[in-house]
């Protein structure tokens, strides 16, 4: 009673909030639907939608956040991620989830249940105003936004950094020619996926105008199918 009680207040609060059309037509079943978003949060199905990259690239974005940090994570992730980021940052650091979908930061808080002076919050990461960030978490987001609500999204997080903060992005890349995964992951995509191949045709910092403030790096995995892409500003800028 007391988890259908915090989710209704949750609701009621942000009812405010306008959910992109695309989310609603492309996956109302994946992530709004409790009988099939449970079934997905899993650490089983995070592995079988990576090709059993999940320990490897979660393990890489840990290793960019220290204990301390204070940590903004775009977007509800399925499997342990979230409980093993607070973990990391630990009781001296801070941690923020959000959401645009109200079901998936109730179900991001109760995921954060040990760590009250956590919080999650219903909004849409193109318009979100927090605090300022060490680090922005953006695992596997981006390829289920449109081209232009990237380029927005990216924008608007760029400017709630630190000014020693960055943005690391966990997504699809540039696959080897060579890599078989490669046609089956563009399949699958152009079914499911409608946004993700242009990660696999650009890179990320082609999203936004040049700007010569930030440093980009990127780091491939598994044969250039996903990729880390991290971003921060340059010192003394």
């Amino acid at each position: 009673m007391a988890n259908a009680n915090l989710t209704n207040n949750i609701k009621a609060k942000h009812t405010f909030l306008c959910i992109p059309g695309y989310i609603t037509s492309l996956y109302k079943k994946a992530y709004m639907n409790h009988r099939y978003f449970n079934r997905f949060d899993s650490d089983f199905f995070a592995y079988l939608s990576t090709f059993g990259n999940y320990g490897r690239l979660s393990t890489s974005l840990l290793n960019e956040i220290d204990s301390g940090d204070s940590v903004l994570q775009v977007g509800n992730s399925y499997g342990v991620l979230i409980k093993q980021i607070a973990e990391k940052v630990g009781e001296n650091g801070f941690l923020e989830i959000i959401d645009v979908l109200p079901v998936q930061t109730n179900n991001a808080r109760l995921k954060l249940s040990p760590w009250p002076f956590f919080k999650a919050t219903a909004a849409d990461a193109e318009f979100f105003k927090g605090s300022k960030y060490d680090v922005i978490v953006c695992y596997f987001l981006l390829h289920e936004l449109p081209d232009a609500k990237k380029s927005r999204v990216i924008k608007n997080l760029l400017s709630l950094l630190t000014p020693h903060g960055k943005i690391v992005f966990i997504d699809y890349h540039h696959p080897h020619k060579f890599n078989i995964f490669k046609y089956l992951l563009i399949a699958l995509n152009r079914l499911i996926e409608p946004f993700a191949e242009s990660l696999m045709t650009k890179d990320i910092k082609e999203f936004i105008p040049k700007d010569s403030k930030y440093i980009w790096t990127v780091k491939p995995y598994f044969g250039g199918l996903y990729q880390k892409t991290i971003v921060k500003r340059k010192k003394g800028v």
